[in-house]
Formats: structure tokens, C-alpha cells, sequence
């Protein structure tokens, strides 16, 4: 169930997009042939009602592509033995190369 959760997310943003749609115009068409034919308050009500759906899915959907990229992140983290016991650092070298150390090797006093 909670598996890929981040496409997850990216679909039930779009689907919760389209549903409000519909409903939005569903209820716009009510106003516009109710008895007093309210056709501007129909068409706000249509007009903002798309609109909100449409930034809402935006953030959703923002959201899920949040998780998703933290996810493969994390899977690239733990590929990479990065953060492991071995406690390795990256650092640059005298030519401006990145070079990778081991914290754990031992350091002759006269290199100190």
C-alpha cells in the first residue's frame, strides 16, 4: 500500500484535479437553470472553482514529486554505502580533484 507512494500521490492529485472540475461545472449548469438564472454567480462559481482545482493539483502534485525524488534519494544514499560505519568523506585535493578518504585509517604523528 505504501509502496512508490510518490506516484501515488501524483495520481490522486490529478484525479482530485478532474473531480473538482466536473463538480465545479455540475453546479455552475445548477445555477445557470435554477429559477432566478443567476448566470454570473454560475459563472464565478465555475470560473473559481476550476481555477482552485487546477492550483490545488499543483501543489499535490508538488508534493508527490517531493516524495519521489526524496525516495530515489534515499535509495542512491544506501546504494552508495554513503553515511556507512566506514565514515568516508569526500574532500579536493591540491589539484582541485575530488578525492574520497577514510576517516578510520591511522595518521602517522609527523603528518598531523
Amino acid at each position: 500500500m505504501f509502496k512508490n507512494i510518490g506516484s501515488k500521490i501524483k495520481k490522486l492529485s490529478k484525479f482530485i484535479a478532474i473531480c473538482g472540475i466536473i463538480i465545479s461545472i455540475f453546479i455552475g449548469i445548477i445555477i445557470f437553470t435554477d429559477e432566478n438564472g443567476d448566470y454570473i454567480r454560475g459563472a464565478i462559481i465555475v470560473g473559481l472553482g476550476i481555477l482552485f482545482s487546477w492550483i490545488g493539483a499543483f501543489v499535490l502534485y508538488g508534493f508527490g514529486e517531493l516524495v519521489e525524488n526524496s525516495s530515489i534519494i534515499a535509495s542512491q544514499y544506501k546504494g552508495n554505502n554513503i553515511g556507512s560505519q566506514k565514515n568516508n568523506t569526500t574532500l579536493l585535493d591540491g589539484s582541485g580533484k575530488f578525492s574520497s578518504i577514510d576517516n578510520n585509517v591511522n595518521i602517522p604523528k609527523e603528518h598531523e
